[in-house]
């Protein structure tokens, strides 16, 4: 256990690295999405785009919050469950 703090501490343990191979996967869906955004924004008019870009923007930040706080809480539990472990033995 503890070298698995030592090697997240110091970097070599970066958990976004395990995802990377999923990362690469969706780049065609990230296209596909860019793709689908251009042709709104020739729907409705580039008169709109930024505002509209605005109001992704405010829906983005507050899902990248919930994913924060989703993350902090699962974080807690993890540690909770092994200070259980721990004073169980």
């Amino acid at each position: 256990m503890e070298k698995l703090l030592k090697d997240f501490y110091n970097g070599n343990l970066i958990p976004i690295e395990q995802c990377r191979s999923e990362i690469k996967k969706k780049k065609q869906l990230y296209k596909e999405q860019y793709k689908h955004y251009e042709n709104f924004i020739e729907k409705i008019g580039r008169e709109f785009e930024e505002e509209f870009n605005v109001i992704l923007d405010e829906q983005f930040d507050t899902i990248n919050s919930e994913v924060e706080e989703a993350f902090c809480y699962g974080f807690r539990i993890g540690v909770k469950m092994m200070l259980e472990v721990c004073q169980s033995e």
